[in-house]
C-alpha cells in the first residue's frame, strides 16, 4: 500500500516537465517516478541495465515515428553498378544527389525520385539502358538504385550525397545525451522517462497507472512530430521524396 501512494503522489508529481539532458538524470527520473530509488542497489527492483535497454527502445521508437534525427553520408560509386545499400541507421531517406566535379563550384545535384512501376512503364528494357551521368534514383528493399547506371567518368570516392531520418545511437554511458546529442530536442526527452515508466507500470500491474502515461507518452510522440514538422517547413526542409 505505501508503494502505491508513492506511486501517485510521484505520478502527480512528474505532470510537471523533466529535462535531464543526458542517460544519468534520465535513470533517474525514472526511478523516482517508479519508487524504485534505493540508495541500496541491491534493493532496486530494476537494474539499469534493464532500463537502459528499455530507454534505447522507447529512443528508437520515437525517431522512428517522429523522424527526429538526421544523418548525412557521401560514398561513392562504382562505373557499371547500379545498385547500393543505404546506411545501416536509416530509417527514411529525405533526399539523394550526385557530385558534378565540373560544375563552379564543384557542387551536389538532387537525384529525382522515382518509383519501379515508373520505370518498367516507361522501358520494360531500362536496366539495359546506356551508363551516364545518374539523374535518378528508385528505392528497391534496404537499397537504391541509380539510373542511368554511372559511368567511369562519373564514378568518385564520394559520388553519392545522402541526407536521410535515421535512427540515434544507443545510449550506454551516463553522458550520452539522447537523439544524437541534438539540444533542440532535450524539452522531449521527457518523452523518454513518460515510455518506459509506462512499461514498469504495466509490468507491475498498475494498470490504471500504466494506462494513463501510454496516453501522455502517444499524445507527447504526436506533439513532437508536428513541432518537428513545423520547424522543418519554416526552414525549408524535405519531409519525404515526392516520388513519380
Amino acid at each position: 500500500m505505501s508503494k502505491k501512494l508513492a506511486l501517485i503522489f510521484l505520478l502527480i508529481f512528474s505532470a510537471y516537465p523533466v529535462f535531464s539532458t543526458n542517460l544519468a538524470g534520465i535513470l533517474e527520473d525514472i526511478r523516482i517516478q517508479i519508487a524504485d530509488n534505493s540508495p541500496d542497489i541491491a534493493n532496486r527492483e530494476r537494474g539499469d541495465d534493464v532500463l537502459i535497454r528499455r530507454i534505447n527502445y522507447i529512443q528508437d521508437e520515437i525517431a522512428s515515428e517522429t523522424r527526429c534525427c538526421v544523418g548525412r553520408i557521401s560514398t561513392g560509386t562504382v562505373a557499371g553498378q547500379r545498385e547500393y545499400r543505404y546506411p545501416a541507421d536509416i530509417v527514411s531517406p529525405i533526399r539523394l544527389s550526385y557530385f558534378i566535379f565540373w560544375s563552379t563550384p564543384p557542387a551536389y545535384k538532387t537525384l529525382d525520385c522515382v518509383g519501379l512501376s515508373f520505370l518498367y512503364n516507361d522501358s520494360l528494357n531500362w536496366e539495359n539502358g546506356v551508363s551516364g551521368l545518374p539523374s535518378e534514383y528508385y528505392d528497391r528493399g534496404d537499397c537504391f538504385g541509380l539510373k542511368p547506371t554511372p559511368a567511369l567518368l562519373y564514378s568518385t570516392t564520394y559520388a553519392i550525397q545522402i541526407d536521410y531520418y535515421c535512427r540515434p545511437v544507443e545510449l550506454s554511458t551516463s553522458t550520452d545525451i539522447p537523439f544524437n546529442g541534438n539540444r533542440l530536442l532535450v524539452s522531449y526527452h521527457k518523452l523518454l522517462v513518460t515510455g518506459v515508466v509506462a512499461m514498469c507500470l504495466s509490468e507491475d500491474g498498475e494498470t490504471v497507472a500504466a494506462a494513463g502515461k501510454y496516453t501522455e507518452y502517444d499524445r507527447g510522440k504526436k506533439q513532437m512530430y508536428n513541432d518537428i514538422r513545423v520547424r522543418e517547413d519554416n526552414n525549408g526542409a524535405t519531409f519525404k521524396p515526392i516520388i513519380r
